[in-house]
């Protein structure tokens, strides 16, 4: 892990244990790129661990933010938080807002976004298609 992606699963971190959900610009771009770093998932998701509710509610802001793939793998990981913190109604509506935006950026859905959306509980929550 390199010293930027330090800093940023730690300031994140911080936030969260803090309680505030007001990023700096620079922090919300930085973890917009952390987010479709592969390499960062597990720190991403362990420094939310505990919290995950106000982690969820902390990357959807970083996901409104961005766009592309950035903005769906935001949204992915919120759902993932969404999920462990309980609320799969919750998780389910940022699958389908993952889902549209992907969607509307001609982009492939990731595979953790499949398997959350396949996941029993979140999918009850999930309207069905047409």
């Amino acid at each position: 892990m390199t010293t930027s992606t330090r800093a940023t699963v730690d300031a994140l971190h911080a936030h969260l244990r803090t309680g505030t959900y007001t990023l700096a610009p620079q922090l919300l771009d930085t973890a917009g790129h952390l987010a479709t770093d592969d390499g960062a998932r597990g720190f991403i998701l362990r420094a939310g661990h505990g919290r995950e509710l106000a982690a969820a509610r902390l990357w959807l802001h970083v996901a409104d933010r961005h766009h592309g793939p950035r903005r769906v793998q935001s949204l992915t990981i919120a759902a993932i938080f969404a999920l462990d913190g309980g609320n799969p109604g919750l998780a389910a509506t940022l699958v389908t807002y993952a889902e549209v935006s992907a969607r509307r950026e001609y982009l492939t859905l990731p595979p953790t976004l499949h398997d959350l959306k396949n996941t029993p509980s979140v999918r009850a929550h999930l309207s069905p298609r047409p």
